[in-house]
């Protein structure tokens, strides 16, 4: 017997580049400088607006569809390429190589990964800077049926997000007596008796 075939998911894969150095060039103009990415074999290009910044760029990310365990493999073997440019010359790339803790974490339900690592960047054989990211993949949700299994187990894990649980603890006070109101929760005007 064959195992369940997982339907592919959509992911949302977003980077920026937190802090930039390059070497050997004066970077005057911080828009005239691009940063292009190659993630899961598809191109991204950053541009001034996602680099020597911490925050994510709402709206910016990059969409697309595959099955999970083939999304592990490609980063696994790939990992993320980087090309820097300034005035459309290149002056420098380089590659990351995702840790086993981030890409064994990519499966069908995950939570949302956030990574940060370090690029040294390199021009031929000679040293060229530094780069750091944060990047982010999530699963956007959709509607697509689990494959196999009755429809109360493929609906059972959408009953209560996790995210949605919160235990309160403290002591409870009781009124005396259920039909009476408290007197303490009801603000009693002297003048009015």
């Amino acid at each position: 017997m064959e195992p369940i075939k997982e339907p592919p998911q959509t992911f949302i894969f977003d980077v920026v580049v937190t802090n930039l150095e390059a070497q050997g060039v004066e970077i005057a103009d911080p828009k005239r400088l691009v940063i292009d990415v190659n993630f899961n074999r598809m191109p991204l290009t950053l541009t001034s607006s996602r680099i020597n910044v911490n925050e994510f760029k709402p709206g910016s990310g990059l969409q697309f569809e595959t099955e999970p365990n083939a999304l592990r493999h490609t980063l696994e073997e790939c990992g993320m390429t980087f090309v820097v440019k300034y005035d459309d010359r290149a002056v420098g790339n380089g590659e990351i190589a995702f840790p086993t803790m981030v890409t064994e974490r990519i499966e069908p339900g995950m939570s949302d990964i956030i990574h940060v690592d370090t690029c040294v960047l390199g021009n031929g054989a000679e040293p060229a800077g530094m780069l750091e990211i944060r990047c982010r993949l999530i699963i956007r949700c959709s509607d697509q049926p689990k494959v196999g299994g009755s429809e109360c187990e493929r609906d059972m894990d959408n009953s209560i997000n996790p995210q949605d649980i919160m235990f309160v603890v403290g002591a409870s006070r009781h009124c005396p007596s259920p039909c009476d109101p408290c007197l303490d929760a009801m603000d009693l005007d002297s003048d009015s008796h």
